[in-house]
């Protein structure tokens, strides 16, 4: 083999070898891109799943927020609405003919006497109760009938308290429609909250 040749074959055999390492080097880098291109679309399955759940989250955060307010807004409206029939069902009473109004005063009357010696002291602004409808509430107690009507006043419009010692009971308009208020309020809160 001359000198040549020598370099030939080692040229050629350097080609092939670089040939090789070429085609390696290729099969390595389309090894590492597609390990890389697998992360990377790891990389943004994942981003767009925390995205979604962020979304998911915010947007549960907002309804939430959302139906609180609701929950507001109709409490308050009923709140009105109830502030809107008490004042109503006070103006009522208070314009009951003089029969009317005595008949219920007169069932309160009854309903509230324990011993049947107590006081009945009317509300400032009442005008109706007087000793002659107390006297007439006594007869209707029959022998439980003594209660004796005080001329001091009470505040309040209407109705009265009735007394003994240091017990009071207390029927004048604003304390029976607060109470029957606080009732309504209680159930409709109960209403709205339950879940």
């Amino acid at each position: 083999m001359n000198a040549d040749q020598v370099v030939e074959k080692i040229l050629a055999d350097a080609n092939a070898e670089a040939s090789k390492v070429l085609r390696q080097a290729d099969d390595e880098l389309a090894r590492q891109q597609a390990g890389l291109d697998a992360q990377l679309k790891s990389f943004k399955d994942e981003t767009a799943r925390l995205a979604k759940e962020s979304a998911e989250d915010k947007k549960m955060r907002m309804m939430a927020g959302a139906r609180m307010q609701a929950s507001r807004e109709i409490l308050k409206t009923k709140h009105v609405v109830i502030e809107t029939v008490f004042a109503k069902a006070a103006e009522k009473i208070l314009q009951l003919d003089d029969n009317s109004y005595l008949s219920l005063m007169e069932k309160l009357l009854v309903k509230a006497v324990e011993s049947g010696d107590e006081q009945v002291v009317i509300a400032a602004g009442e005008h109706r109760i007087n000793a002659d409808f107390v006297n007439r509430v006594n007869g209707s107690l029959g022998d439980k009938g003594h209660l004796s009507f005080s001329d001091e006043k009470c505040p309040g419009c209407a109705g009265f308290i009735l007394r003994h010692g240091n017990i009071e009971t207390n029927s004048t308009l604003d304390v029976l429609l607060g109470q029957a208020k606080s009732e309504l309020e209680i159930k409709i809160a109960k209403e709205l909250f339950q879940d």
